[in-house]
């Protein structure tokens, strides 16, 4: 005889929950992120506070010079981007070391 097998309602349910997760992870997750372009715009904007305009550096464009030390440790680097804005960097390793005085010194690449 030919019988039919039934799937349990429990059975549908998981395989149906699952097909939903599997179609979810597959979309990329660029796809929720913001557009590249409209964080560019963002970074380099000015903001109105009241009567003044404060204008931001973008992140991409700071040197060492906007470097503030006395806000870096041994293992980060804190910029000013104008207008109470700090940019951070975090290393994986110590890019300074703490001298006799107590000091942070960078280490000499050379």
């Amino acid at each position: 005889m030919n019988q039919r097998k039934t799937c349990n309602p429990i059975q549908k349910t998981i395989a149906i929950l699952l097909s939903v997760c599997l179609v979810v992870s597959a979309i990329p997750a660029a796809a929720f992120a913001d557009d590249s372009d409209q964080q560019k715009e963002r970074a380099g904007t000015s903001a109105n506070t009241g009567s003044e305009a404060i204008t931001y550096l973008n992140p991409e464009d700071v040197t060492e010079d906007e470097a503030i030390l006395s806000e870096s440790g041994e293992d980060y680097t804190t910029f000013d981007l104008g207008g109470k804005k700090r940019y951070s960097i975090f290393f994986t390793e110590n890019v300074r070391f703490k001298d006799e005085n107590g000091e942070l010194t960078d280490y000499d690449p050379a």
